[in-house]
């Protein structure tokens, strides 16, 4: 939805509404994407059991590699549009054919060694290694923004509310049934709510996000 938007402010040279949006996009998926790997971790075994049985659960190893995948692929994209906006595509696609690469490297060589979980910690570390880090920068070089504020002001911003929520279902992990676990998800949802709300957002984004509710 944003590309559109970001090829037209790159038209027109929109710098500063270039920035302010992209740190508002990479900080609001940062936050959605690190509660929705925390949740995934903590449901995904009781999911898998009643959805094709315990048996064929892979272990709570691949659950955390899913979960970090699920998170830095999340962020990554968000980190990209910019660049299709401003028809960037050369430089990040020779980085996705290295990525692409390493993965099939890693993937074989780990899954001799730690099974099925081998393959998503070589996608994870090939991620890690190239587009990850190299996507963000070349977006921040091409919009003229910090690399550093891009992880201060978008990524840390956005997830720094969501860890007390990941430390609550992590230590709370196997300690409950299903019933009373979504009970706990739901009050840790609406307190992670509440901290993103107050520590995520400035006083102007939470004026523009009441007035978007409210119509």
């Amino acid at each position: 939805m944003l590309r559109p938007a970001y090829a037209d402010m790159h038209a027109h040279h929109e710098r500063e509404t270039q920035i302010r949006t992209f740190l508002m996009t990479v900080k609001m998926t940062s936050g959605a994407a690190l509660s929705a790997s925390f949740i995934f971790y903590y449901l995904n075994k009781d999911f898998i059991s009643i959805w094709v049985g315990s048996d064929n659960f892979g272990g709570m190893e691949l659950t955390a590699a899913f979960a970090c995948l699920l998170f830095f692929h999340s962020v990554h994209k968000a980190a990209a549009v910019p660049l299709s906006g401003a028809l960037r595509l050369k430089e990040i696609s020779l980085m996705s054919i290295v990525e692409a690469v390493m993965n099939l490297v890693l993937s074989i060589f780990l899954v001799q060694y730690i099974g099925l979980a081998g393959v998503a910690l070589g996608t994870l570390i090939a991620g890690l290694l190239t587009s990850w880090w190299f996507t963000p920068l070349l977006t921040c070089r091409t919009i003229g923004l910090d690399y550093r504020l891009y992880w201060k002001a978008g990524v840390l911003k956005g997830t720094l509310p969501v860890l007390p929520l990941g430390v609550c279902l992590i230590l709370l992990k196997d300690k409950f049934t299903l019933v009373p676990e979504m009970i706990i998800l739901a009050a840790s949802a609406m307190l992670f709510t509440g901290m993103f709300y107050y520590m995520g957002l400035c006083k102007n984004e939470r004026r523009y996000l009441l007035q978007r509710i409210s119509g």
